[in-house]
């Protein structure tokens, strides 16, 4: 029997970054969905579900901080894991961020893309088994 394909969302304003995490995302097995600002990004998920989203801290427009509140405030999606990617990480107490906003993980730019690519099988494989 044939697993459906894991979905996730990338909410990234650096069109490079965002390519660049899709295509190797995608490699891996994943269906993923770029957003290039915070409004995009809740476009997708009043769209989609997703079983991950990995978001820049800092966009244009809805940046991660809020787009991360709104997500949390949403039933349909409160629960699902969220990682952000910044270069702003040194300016906030990464910790904090974490426990005020439910992120799973923060990514410091640059970051390497196998530690996202083993984040995010991890994260579903666990989001996954605890849904079961």
């Amino acid at each position: 029997m044939q697993t459906a394909a894991r979905r996730i969302l990338i909410a990234e304003d650096a069109h490079v970054i965002g390519q660049v995490l899709q295509r190797n995302l995608e490699q891996e097995g994943f269906e993923v969905i770029v957003a290039h600002n915070g409004t995009e990004a809740l476009e997708a998920l009043d769209a989609n579900l997703f079983d991950l989203v990995i978001s820049d801290f800092q966009m244009p427009d809805i940046n991660g901080d809020e787009l991360c509140r709104r997500i949390r405030a949403s039933e349909r999606h409160a629960n699902v894991p969220i990682a952000f990617c910044t270069a702003k990480a040194y300016e906030f107490d990464t910790e904090d961020l974490i426990t005020e906003l439910g992120i799973s993980h923060v990514f410091l730019k640059p970051f390497s893309i196998r530690e996202v690519l083993e984040f995010a099988h991890t994260t579903i494989e666990r989001a996954c088994a605890t849904a079961s």
